[in-house]
């Protein structure tokens, strides 16, 4: 991932675009290596057929808008910090989805709240002493 952030953060600078980072990524990502395992899996397997349910499918455009924001995000805020805040966005997220239906026998603890907060004063420090853009 932080190959890929450094990556798409220098096409996007090359290019002045940050949505040529997620054209490269659906080409090359989707299209080269999905489509070789897609091919595999085809020859190999009998699969289920495809749901119909439309919003099973978003997950392609939000991954898409994740990568933009990243190769944007990642010019200002650098590899270590833009992982570190998508480590804690994915914990707090985590956090909200088990306090409002949280898995049979799976309780929120107070460490795991704990280890949430530890995470987002960590993204707090890794910032400290740098000059604002």
């Amino acid at each position: 991932m932080a190959l890929q952030a450094a990556a798409n953060g220098q096409l996007a600078r090359a290019t002045g675009e940050p949505w040529a980072a997620s054209l490269v990524n659906v080409a090359v990502g989707g299209f080269t290596v999905l489509g070789l395992v897609a091919v595999v899996t085809l020859a190999t397997t009998a699969l289920n057929p495809m749901p119909g349910n439309p919003l099973l499918y978003a997950g392609g455009l939000l991954g898409a808008f994740v990568v933009v924001v990243g190769a944007t995000a990642v010019q200002t805020l650098g590899v270590l910090r833009l992982g570190l805040a998508m480590v804690a966005g994915q914990m707090a997220g985590a956090l909200i989805v088990d306090l409002v239906a949280p898995a049979p026998g799976e309780p929120v603890t107070a460490a795991t709240v704990v280890g949430v907060a530890l995470t987002m004063v960590a993204v707090a420090i890794s910032g400290r002493g740098q000059p604002r853009p």
